[in-house]
């Protein structure tokens, strides 16, 4: 693998909305005009990275997807429509709403079993990663981005548990008006309909207060049986100037899902001739999840004085689940917040330009876990039924993280960027449930978190960089909690897994083309892998090493004016090194989950008059689903296709009817799949071919 990293360095190969140096603004947001086929302009600015930086010239790998990339005709479902072309990040998207998409990058993820494990997600500045690193994204509204940061590889420096990548969304601006509303329908295959209305103005012009406000209502009877789902979303960003130096930013999103089913895996042969098909039993035992989640936060920044800064965020959410799995029901509360500050100073120390950030975070979690006997739904088919306690405790995590980041310019060809950060956390588990005896206790788990970082510039248009970067990845509440000899408590024998990853990249381009190509090599030990049981409970156990290696490329065209072409690539090997488990010695073997290679290309054209059309080609390699690697998802390609045109006829309102068509060929393919599933079912089929539309309309503004 290390003779194929060094011989693809000679090549240039994909597509995404990447970062590069002087790429402009222009080339991802909506525009009247039709723009040129060249790239110009000021950097992208970015600030995943804890303060503003220049995405191009900074030592690591950073994506940023902008606005029409994220909107244009799509339905708004899966991450999987918005970060399909970054290299390194992979989004499987499991069509069942009780679990979510699953989002991997450069293989940290790949375990969870419902949610987003393995990495630090963010939305307007508040986390939307718990303290014990379990994301779900359930609020996020998707239709309501307008900007998407990646770091693609370990961050823990800066954001400590889980942060083996980090994914940062923004809501996008207010409409300059006070009021303008964009009410929108979408319609679909299998019962798909969405209703949506967003709202946004500035209060008293356009440096006064903003809010972007929107609701929707999702509902869909799913591909297969057993799937149907209800969802609703509330979200409101306010963004005040409180003074010349002071902003404020308040964030709200409510999310409802009265249930949705959940039609669980299926084996080899049903996922290629009956992929509609649920299991009897799950059926039976009503699998499928109800959740409510309330969450809120308020950022302040205050300008301290020249090149200062200080930036606050205090955040807290509730959340509620009730979820019927096979053999049991698991009923949660949940309650979290915390509290993120760092200071940012601009200066200059012995001559040289230097940039340092510092911080902390302290966070809160506190859990009501009550699990019981499932009893099925009866004759009547009603609500599950529950039956008598298996397992009642409070669980609670606490942590706290500080760091500092220095970044220096030795000259105007080079930075040196480097960052510490420690990380404590205390796991609480009150055993309530006494019959089986009282299974109370603590674990703690810390992890000092370095990463240093070169930059050198050999053109304005071109930065080399190498990175040494860290991650540390606690095991989370609930896979803590679920211990495989029964009872309550945590699992005494489960530790944190961490990651030591070596980086070098370039990016850059010339004219209308530009490209990025990363190459990597990562080391993780305890490995967190996930096994099912017999009764379709998951548990978890660390690998003793496993070694991860891969290249990224991506690269942007505009081949003529109105026309541009993206192609991305991915190619990573997951190998472990020593892993050796009570059912066998998997040294050797590859981590399962994780797709040696994928490709996407793709082509978007804007005519002059208004309509855009767009067309992607996904492709993605055969992998392995269990750690003996005798079992595998086969390979497929997915063609998608996009019509949407946007203008006022008649001179009246702003009107978007679209189009869309997933999968073309109508192609057999498993979305996702459930690594080491038991009994073999490890796939999770995607739809055939897929037809969807929609309109919105534009009310009010400029």
């Amino acid at each position: 693998m290390r003779t194929t990293l060094a011989a693809a360095a000679a090549a240039a190969a994909l597509l995404t909305p990447s970062a590069l140096p002087g790429q402009a603004a222009a080339d991802t947001t909506a525009s009247d005009t039709v723009p040129e086929p060249r790239f110009e302009g000021e950097p992208i600015r970015v600030t995943v990275t804890r303060a503003e930086r220049d995405a191009g010239r900074i030592p690591f790998a950073v994506s940023v997807v902008d606005g029409e990339e994220i909107q244009a005709g799509e339905r708004h479902v899966s991450l999987q429509e918005t970060l399909e072309a970054v290299p390194g990040v992979a989004v499987q998207n499991r069509r069942n709403h009780s679990l979510g998409d699953r989002v991997t990058i450069r293989g940290s993820g790949a375990r969870a079993q419902f949610g987003v494990r393995g990495l630090r997600v963010l939305a307007d500045g508040v986390p939307l990663t718990m303290p014990d690193g379990q994301s779900s994204l359930t609020n996020l509204d998707i239709s309501s981005v307008g900007r998407v940061e990646v770091i693609r590889g370990p961050a823990s420096a800066l954001y400590g548990n889980a942060a083996g990548g980090v994914i940062r969304f923004r809501t996008r601006e207010a409409d300059a008006a006070p009021l303008r509303a964009v009410p929108r329908v979408t319609g679909g295959s299998h019962g798909y309909l969405a209703t949506r209305l967003q709202a946004s103005g500035h209060l008293r012009g356009p440096e006064s207060t903003s809010y972007v406000l929107s609701a929707s209502r999702t509902e869909t009877d799913g591909f297969r049986r057993h799937a149907r789902a209800e969802m609703y979303r509330g979200n409101l960003v306010v963004r005040s100037p409180l003074g010349p130096d002071t902003r404020l930013q308040g964030v709200v999103n409510v999310y409802d899902r009265p249930f949705a089913e959940n039609p669980s895996s299926l084996g080899r042969e049903d996922a290629r001739e009956n992929p509609r098909k649920a299991r009897s039993f799950i059926v039976q035992q009503g699998a499928g999840e109800e959740a409510r989640q309330v969450q809120g936060g308020a950022t302040l920044t205050h300008r301290l004085g020249p090149g200062a800064e200080l930036e606050a965020t205090a955040w807290t959410a509730s959340r509620e689940i009730w979820n019927p799995i096979p053999t049991r029901i698991i009923d949660l509360e949940r309650w979290a917040g915390g509290l993120r500050a760092e200071s940012r100073l601009r200066t200059r120390l012995a001559g040289l330009p230097v940039q340092l950030t510092a911080g902390a975070d302290a966070e809160l979690q506190s859990d009501e876990r009550r699990e019981v006997v499932n009893l099925g739904i009866g004759e009547t088919g009603d609500r599950t039924r529950e039956g008598e306690t298996l397992l009642d405790q409070r669980e609670r995590v606490a942590s706290l993280g500080t760091f500092a980041q220095l970044s220096v310019e030795p000259s105007s060809r080079w930075r040196i960027t480097g960052a510490l950060r420690h990380d404590a956390h205390d796991f609480d588990a009150d055993d309530r449930f006494l019959s089986d005896g009282d299974d109370s206790g603590s674990r703690y788990m810390g992890k000092w978190s370095p990463s240093l970082g070169v930059a050198y510039y050999p053109s304005p248009a071109v930065t080399l960089y190498a990175n040494a970067s860290t991650a540390f990845e606690t095991p989370t509440a609930s896979e803590l909690s679920n211990r495989p000899s029964g009872g309550g408590g945590f699992n005494p024998g489960l530790e944190p897994q961490t990651l030591r990853t070596l980086e070098a990249g370039l990016k850059g381009g010339a004219g209308s083309v530009r490209w990025q190509l990363t190459g990597y090599l990562s080391e993780v030990d305890g490995a967190l892998i996930p096994y099912e049981g017999a009764t379709g409970e998951v548990f978890y156990r660390n690998a003793g090493q496993v070694e991860r290696q891969g290249i990224e490329a991506s690269l942007t065209w505009r081949a003529a004016r109105g026309l541009r072409a993206r192609l991305g690539y991915t190619l990573q090997e997951n190998t472990f090194v020593r892993f050796e488990t009570p059912d066998g010695d998997y040294s050797g073997n590859a981590e399962p989950g994780v797709p040696d290679h994928r490709l996407l290309a793709g082509a978007s054209y804007r005519a002059p008059f208004g309509l855009r059309a767009e067309a992607d080609v996904r492709w993605v390699d055969e992998f392995p689903v269990n750690d003996a690697n005798t079992a595998s998802n086969w390979s497929y390609g997915v063609t998608d296709l996009r019509l949407l045109w946007e203008g006022r006829p008649w001179g009246g309102p702003l009107v978007q009817p679209f189009l869309g068509v997933d999968n073309v060929f109508d192609v057999r393919y498993n979305g996702s799949v459930v690594p080491n599933a038991f009994g073999d079912r490890f796939y999770e089929p995607a739809p055939g071919r897929e037809v969807f539309g929609g309109l919105s309309v534009g009310v009010g503004g400029g």
